[in-house]
């Protein structure tokens, strides 16, 4: 219980701090690209509003107003010019002397994947992985396309964002290690205080055992002296509830510390086999219809006394809440299409929808109390077989379908 509390912090921190990096890298990264897509349309706006060429003496001009990253240290800037006819966007006139080698039908490509997008400005990419910013500019008679080089800054923008995909990486790597060495002193609080609650329950369940032992043994007196009547059938009724009572909290406090020696290979088939047949009478007393499918030889690794007393909660809590007249049914069966098995429990219950089945494994939650407290029970049965299922590695879950209440147990195949 204590571990998977651990290991439950330690996840809640590790989404958290993930949430925030991931939120803090996207901001980042998308800042970067837009500040350098920015940087180069002003650049292709200065190459358009000077009719697709840039003359030398502008150059200074430009790496002052701009940033030296405009001019790249690698190269030239590298662009060319394009000029196309307004109403079927032939291409009348190009300018690649600045464009370093790039041929004419590759600038054709080019102008034509630019067009395609509709656009006044953007970026593409052609076959050789190189990038291209694009500007076009409405013109007296033709429309001027300025493409500039981009390569570089979008390179960058990637480079940026594998560093920081790795950075972000290896620092939450590193906080996780640091939150699983520390996580155990940042519950100690809680564990503590889930220590006192288990102690005072185990202590006052063995406290209240003697003044329950001598009511009882008061009462017997009084029947061997005066005989039985209706008051000590009661006091001897109410004993017997509150003895119930304070074994099921003993044993909720106990929950989660079992021994590796109790955990063994059960015969669940088997075990389920014999307490049905013993709920079956119980069942056809009250004048209820009981069906029962058990497939043979199915076995889950656990305690063998809690998974037997699993199956008694749910066939009790099925055959104590069934409607008058009803049914109760109890399924065990392999899993469909994954290993392991399901134990499915119904019955009939008319009230079914409104009760809470989110609350239904709550301890002392009682779903429907104006039908329920006719019948003996705490509400804590079901708080007691979710421990004993999550003691095997199961699931268990409750649900409503068609008039019956539907208790679901799923075990995996392996521990």
């Amino acid at each position: 219980m204590i571990r998977k509390l651990q290991y439950k912090f330690i996840a809640i921190s590790g989404v958290a701090v993930l949430i925030v990096m991931i939120t803090l890298l996207v901001m980042i990264n998308q800042m970067f690209y837009s500040s350098s897509i920015s940087q180069s349309y002003k650049a292709l706006e200065y190459i358009a509003e000077n009719e697709g060429e840039l003359p030398d003496k502008y150059k200074k001009d430009i790496s002052s107003q701009f940033g030296e990253r405009v001019i790249s240290l690698r190269h030239q800037l590298i662009y060319f010019s394009v000029w196309t006819d307004k109403e079927d966007n032939s291409i009348r006139k190009m300018n690649l002397d600045h464009s370093f080698g790039l041929s004419h039908e590759e600038a054709e490509e080019i102008v034509s994947d630019a067009l395609s997008q509709n656009k006044d400005k953007g970026a593409l990419h052609d076959e050789e992985d190189r990038s291209y910013c694009y500007l076009i500019k409405e013109m007296d008679e033709d429309n001027l396309m300025v493409f500039m080089d981009c390569t570089w800054d979008l390179a960058s923008v990637k480079e940026l964002r594998k560093f920081s995909i790795w950075f972000s990486l290896t620092c939450l790597g590193f906080f996780l290690i640091v939150v699983s060495a520390l996580s155990r002193r940042a519950i100690r609080p809680v564990i503590r205080n889930m220590e006192n609650q288990k102690q005072f329950i185990t202590n006052a369940g063995h406290e209240l055992k003697t003044p329950l032992a001598i009511i009882s043994a008061n009462t017997e007196v009084l029947e061997m002296m005066e005989g039985e009547n209706e008051w000590t059938r009661s006091i001897m009724n109410q004993v017997e509830r509150l003895n119930g009572l304070v074994a099921d909290l003993i044993t909720l406090s106990r929950m989660g510390e079992v021994e590796k020696e109790e955990i063994k290979e059960v015969d669940f088939s088997a075990l389920t086999e014999k307490t049905v047949r013993d709920f079956r009478t119980l069942a056809e007393q009250k004048g209820l219809n009981f069906k029962a499918a058990i497939v043979p030889g199915l076995t889950v690794k656990g305690v063998e006394s809690h998974l037997g007393e699993l199956i008694n909660i749910l066939c009790d809590n099925a055959i104590k809440y069934c409607d008058r007249e009803g049914s109760v049914s109890v399924s065990l069966q392999k899993r469909v299409h994954r290993k392991g098995l399901v134990l499915e429990i119904t019955n009939s219950f008319a009230g079914g929808e409104k009760v809470d089945l989110t609350r239904l494994f709550d301890r002392f939650y009682r779903g429907d109390t104006s039908h329920n407290s006719r019948q003996a029970g705490y509400g804590i049965g079901l708080a007691m077989a979710e421990g004993f299922v999550k003691e095997s590695r199961g699931k268990i879950s409750a649900g409503y379908k068609e008039g019956r209440m539907v208790f679901t147990v799923v075990f995996p195949s392996r521990f």
